[in-house]
């Protein structure tokens, strides 16, 4: 084998899942919406949606829900709803930065 082939075939190997994970990306960003149900190993859950271009649900625990709506952010914990004041544009970076 060449030093040239033992480079490259390394890197050829590589590029598929590389491609594979950026196409992923590419399909999770394009999503109009979805739903993640996330399981730790601590036995805690959280579950998370999405709806574009501006709503998420995010629900850490079973008795407190966080609803962003564009700038809006909500905080429904045992059948109470407040108005956070913090900005959603702010959380929405956040998330966004991640992805």
């Amino acid at each position: 084998m060449s030093l040239l082939a033992a480079v490259l075939v390394p890197a050829a190997a590589s590029a598929a899942p590389y491609d594979d994970l950026m196409t992923a990306l590419a399909a999770f960003r394009n999503a109009t919406s979805w739903h993640a149900d996330e399981q730790f190993s601590n036995g805690r859950s959280v579950t998370v949606e999405y709806s574009a271009p501006d709503r998420w649900r995010i629900q850490p625990t079973p008795n407190m829900t966080e609803f962003i709506i564009g700038n809006d952010v909500y905080m429904v914990r045992n059948g109470q709803a407040v108005k956070m004041p913090i900005g959603g544009a702010m959380l929405q970076q956040t998330i966004q930065a991640i992805f």
